[in-house]
């Protein structure tokens, strides 16, 4: 007989989570259920003995434990349900109490499923390119319907041994990989299963969960180098990527770079090198020789595809050595790595499992080294590769953790961030227990039209785990994607030719010190966006984020057109670098406008849209939804501000995409008819326009001195210019505080 006894524990967002338990009995079941949509549950029949249940406590907050007791094979197992009160929250924990010899079971284990949704996973493909289909890759499976219910149901521990498998149809499991051997007694197998109303809503409460538990300090968007200013690249795309100046060197080429950069007040306030200044081998990831890396440059053990033979500067390359080049530059740099090569002498000092190294003594050698030239960020890249060449990764409980774990100790004991390059869906969640890797890459090499689907819908899983996605380097001329780099509220940098440069299109995106004007969060696609891709609508891609000063968001969208490929294929290997460097696609889809509802954004008043390349404003109110033609280039941007109790709107710096983010508006405050801005310089600018709207017109102010505003009645617009010598010295930096009023 089956005993459903239920225990309801919390409720939250409409949601209701309800565990069940059989004392003593030998069979029952679980579910996770919303009461008021009857179709929308998961659950799952068990059989064993159960305990009754336990109260306790955790980082995440208040549970209920029920345990279910039960043998396979003649081992014992236990599994344990924990249910949160108050929060969408389940954990499914499978304990081995006793040595296995491979997995025994799946647990969780789902066979009631909702019966009208959609999925979507992340494919183990370099860069993890997003799927809406179940695929059994190691990542999170997003269950949800078209009113935005959603589950998200995801490995909660040792993330490079475990997956999501089943159909998402009739059957959902959590499982150990089957490569797994020699599980050892006491080993805990966890999965989380998040639920709410509302798809960015529920990745949130699973992404917190998950780092919270991990014990991770999310990094703000500003916390290194990389992430507070410009930068400049030298990776795959790039000019100066396995290329320079015969004349001057490649060390001589970049501080000629360096030079002009100082002499054309371009504001680049760090230099990434890639992986052409190190010894490598002439052997790709699969064992076949490769060819010379740039066959116009002179050969060498730098100028290889290979894997890394020893990572230490290259005398072709730096002759003096990576610490005295620093020096010169005069600027910090962000170094690369590849894997190990199986012929590297290292595997004669380090314990290296295939191209992973699993000692941490390799890890202070390679990092102090990087670390004692200024280096103020480590790039780990190739983690697909060295997944797929190190079995002991996805066989062993601990191979991971010490290959990955051994790699963030050691940065983070030389005070250096880090970033993930090419990772697989188990990269991003093994990023939850790393408070210093803060950016990592989640679309292919060279930042391209094309690539904005994968990038913007891989920042979502990045966002959940506290990490900063990164566009990859382009070109600066190319507004579009130094765009799409800002809003993701992580790293932009770029990667010309000496004296190509567009500075005027870089300083929409970053102050005259170099300090980038970014968003709160990354930019996300709206969970409209979701919808209607799993439906397979032709519709723009619209995705947003937002600054908020103490209550009153500025919200920044994004809307674009999908080219029909907007990826290359998926079954073209990582090394087919001709495959990555085609250009984009034609866009094929008829999608000529944008829309989405103010609602969907967070809107929930009357608010103005700022047309940014059109320069038009408009007012909406919190019902509608706002359409609009794309441009030219298949894109369009807006900036959305809200009047608030001042009754003004204000959208910010006219000169910068974020325009009114914290870098270059330190705060906001109203009050009734009142508006004070504080707003920050950098030295060498000499004014900016602030601009907004307001239902009547508007006096602006500094210090009691009047400013002149410009106001046009029809559109109710305003702009009003500040000069720089207006601000006065603050908090060790120079600000200005306007007084904006109605009349």
């Amino acid at each position: 007989m089956v005993r459903q006894t239920f225990f309801r524990l919390g409720i939250i967002l409409g949601l209701a989570i309800f565990a069940a338990a059989a004392n003593a009995s030998e069979t029952g079941n679980y579910v996770i259920a919303a009461p008021d949509n009857p179709d929308w549950t998961l659950g799952c029949g068990w059989t064993g003995s159960s305990d009754k249940g336990v109260e306790g406590a955790d980082a995440i907050g208040q549970f209920v434990d029920t345990t279910i007791h039960l043998q396979s094979h003649g081992i014992p197992l236990t599994e344990k349900i924990r249910s949160y009160q108050n929060k969408s929250l389940a954990m499914f924990s499978l304990i081995y109490d006793a040595a296995a010899p491979k997995p025994l079971l799946a647990f969780p284990d789902f066979d009631a499923l909702p019966k009208k949704s959609h999925v979507m996973s992340f494919r183990q493909k370099s860069h993890s390119p997003v799927a809406f289909e179940p695929v059994d890759s190691g990542s999170p499976w997003m269950i949800f319907d078209d009113d935005a219910d959603t589950f998200i149901i995801s490995p909660a521990s040792h993330f490079l041994i475990q997956s999501i498998g089943g159909d998402a149809r009739t059957h959902i499991v959590g499982e150990l990989r089957d490569t797994v051997r020699n599980i050892p007694a006491g080993f805990t197998q966890e999965t989380l299963v998040a639920f709410g109303k509302g798809i960015n809503r529920t990745w949130d409460l699973f992404g917190r969960t998950l780092t919270d538990l991990q014990g991770k300090t999310r990094p703000a968007n500003d916390c290194d180098i990389g992430l507070k200013y410009l930068g400049y690249w030298t990776d795959n795309g790039t000019h100066y990527y396995y290329n320079f100046d015969p004349k001057l060197g490649y060390g001589g080429t970049l501080l000629e770079l360096a030079q002009h950069f100082r002499q054309k007040n371009i504001p680049v306030k760090y230099v990434q090198l890639d992986s052409w200044w190190y010894y490598k081998s002439s052997t790709g990831p699969d064992g076949r020789p490769g060819k010379t890396k740039n066959p116009k440059m002179p050969p060498g053990e730098w100028n290889r595809y290979g894997g890394l033979m020893e990572y230490r500067a290259h005398p072709s390359v730096f002759p003096q050595g990576l610490e005295a080049f620093q020096q010169k530059l005069g600027l910090p740099i962000m170094t690369h790595n590849r894997w190990i090569d199986p012929a590297s002498p290292y595997h004669q000092s380090y314990q290296i499992a295939g191209f992973a190294a699993t000692d941490p003594r390799y890890w202070y050698d390679i990092v102090g080294y990087v670390h004692g030239a200024g280096a103020f960020a480590y790039e780990q890249d190739w983690l697909s590769e060295i997944y797929l060449h190190s079995p002991q990764l996805a066989a062993t409980v601990d191979a991971g953790d010490e290959f990955l774990t051994g790699m963030a100790t050691a940065c983070g004991d030389d005070g250096m961030t880090m970033q993930y390059c090419m990772p697989f869906p188990c990269h991003f969640l093994q990023a939850s227990r790393y408070s210093n890797l803060t950016t990592i890459r989640t679309s292919e090499d060279r930042l391209r039209r094309d690539r904005w689907h994968d990038f913007l819908y891989g920042s979502r899983l990045a966002s959940a785990m506290g990490i900063w996605p990164w566009t990859d380097a382009y070109l600066s001329s190319e507004t579009g994607n130094i765009l799409l780099s800002d809003l993701s509220g992580g790293m932009v940098g770029f990667g010309d030719e000496i004296g190509k440069e567009d500075n005027d299109n870089i300083l929409k995106a970053v102050r005259a010190d170099g300090v980038i004007v970014k968003p709160d969060a990354p930019i996300l696609p709206l969970d409209s966006s979701y919808i209607a891709e799993a439906q397979g609508e032709s519709r723009a891609l619209v995705a947003s984020t937002y600054t908020d000063h103490g209550g009153l968001r500025t919200e920044y969208v994004l809307a674009y057109r999908i080219p029909t490929a907007h990826r290359r294929s998926l079954d073209a290997p990582p090394e087919d670098l001709k495959a990555r460097e085609q250009p984009a696609p034609a866009d094929e889809f008829d999608v000529q406008d944008a829309a989405f509802s103010m609602r969907a954004i967070g809107v929930k008043g009357t608010a103005y849209v700022y047309d940014f390349f059109n320069q038009q404003a408009y007012r909406e109110d919190p019902d509608a939804t706002f359409s609009a033609p794309l441009n030219k280039d298949g894109f369009n941007y807006y900036v959305i501000a809200q009047p608030g109790i001042s009754g003004i709107a204000l959208f910010g710096d006219a000169g910068k995409f974020v325009s009114n983010g914290k870098q270059r508006i330190a705060s906001l405050q109203q009050e009734p008819k009142k508006l004070t801005v504080d707003v920050i310089f950098a030295q060498g600018e000499k004014g900016i326009r602030l601009h907004g709207c307001c239902p009547s017109p508007v006096t602006a102010s500094v210090a009691d001195h009047a400013l002149d505003v410009s106001y046009d009645p029809a559109s109710q617009y305003f702009a009003v210019d500040l000069n720089a010598d207006q601000a006065a010295a603050k908090n060790g930096a120079l600000s200005a505080e306007v007084m904006l009023q109605t009349k």
